[in-house]
């Protein structure tokens, strides 16, 4: 007799940094406690499920043995475009930010700052780690166009808010001085002529450091490679900063990945007669180098032309064969 044996496959849960702020006792002692109770607990969570619970549950009980009877909460934060953190603190013991301005603003102007920073700062929990975690990633970016790449934020001072129950928050700036490009080392790649590589990038040694010329170029690369059959193209750059001369230098890398072949076209939602004049006039045959763009633009060109009458919504999407090195597209017609 043989064995059946069945598999339950689950997906890992994300897991976000945690934080406490609030608490009588320091953050070791809280993180101690809770890897004592709970033996898988460790700088990251899973932002719900068993351990979420497990983790708020012990803290109200700590918070409970330290004399107090108010609840304890727990926040999800946004730190930047990817990044969360879970934040654990005593209902009612800490203020949202409410309104915030920036003295000695000059390269960028302080009411720029206050527009920007206060559409993502305004109603967020105040604390001052939880405050400059938010100007790295919204103001810091402002800077570094303009070659500030020293830019510090703070001492920040904080006063409550006639008009609510909120802080107002004093941004102090430091700006620092501006810095160069010194050495722009661009990626290194066979695959494309040097001569076009060096043409998406937008700025040389000696102008003024703006480091989101840096990303877009890196941007651009991407593109260039995506349409060529590298679908999994990741970019990066490394900078080194001088301080003595002011410059900094810039060396960009790339790794391509493996080169994809488109495989085969796939058509929902349109009859047969309709389905064989969009496979006519479909240009990529099966074996070509990948282009990740073409799908995208021959679709509005399908719309452009109008083609087809009622037709509300167009979609593509593409199946990756790991194992194959191939790429299957399918088109879908609504």
């Amino acid at each position: 007799d043989g064995y059946t044996v069945t598999f339950t496959v689950q997906e890992a849960p994300e897991l976000y940094a945690v934080r406490f702020e609030g608490f009588d006792i320091s953050e070791e002692e809280i993180r101690a406690r809770l890897r004592e109770k709970i033996p898988l607990f460790g700088p990251k969570v899973p932002p719900s499920g068993i351990m979420a619970r497990r983790i708020g549950d012990l803290l109200q009980e700590l918070w409970i043995e330290q004399g107090n009877q108010t609840k304890i909460i727990g926040d999800i934060n946004l730190l930047s475009d990817e990044e969360f953190e879970i934040l654990y603190r005593p209902e009612g013991t800490v203020q949202n930010i409410a309104f915030t301005r920036f003295e000695n603003a000059r390269v960028v102007p302080a009411l720029t700052l206050q527009q920007k920073f206060n559409s993502v700062a305004m109603g967020v929990t105040y604390s001052e780690r939880r405050l400059l975690e938010l100007l790295k990633y919204n103001i810091k970016p402002l800077y570094e166009q303009v070659g500030r790449l020293e830019v510090k934020f703070c001492p920040c001072s904080v006063e409550p808010d006639t008009a609510s129950k909120g802080l107002i928050v004093t941004i102090q700036v430091e700006e620092g001085p501006e810095y160069k490009f010194g050495e722009v080392v661009p990626p290194q790649t066979s695959f494309i002529k040097p001569e076009d590589m060096a043409k998406l990038i937008k700025f040389q040694p000696g102008d003024t450091a703006n480091l989101v010329l840096v990303s877009e170029a890196l941007q651009l690369y991407e593109e260039q490679f995506k349409g060529n059959g590298f679908i999994n193209i990741r970019s990066q750059y490394d900078s080194t900063t001088n301080p003595e001369k002011k410059t900094v230098d810039i060396v960009m890398r790339l790794d391509p990945g493996y080169r994809y072949v488109f495989r085969k076209l796939e058509i929902e939602g349109l009859d047969l007669v309709a389905e064989a004049a969009v496979r006519k006039r479909w240009a990529l045959n099966a074996g070509d180098h990948f282009n990740q763009h073409y799908p995208a633009i021959f679709l509005n060109r399908v719309r452009a032309e109008q083609m087809f009458d009622n037709l509300q919504t167009t979609d593509w999407q593409m199946k990756a064969d790991e194992v194959e090195k191939a790429v299957d597209v399918q088109l879908i017609f609504k």
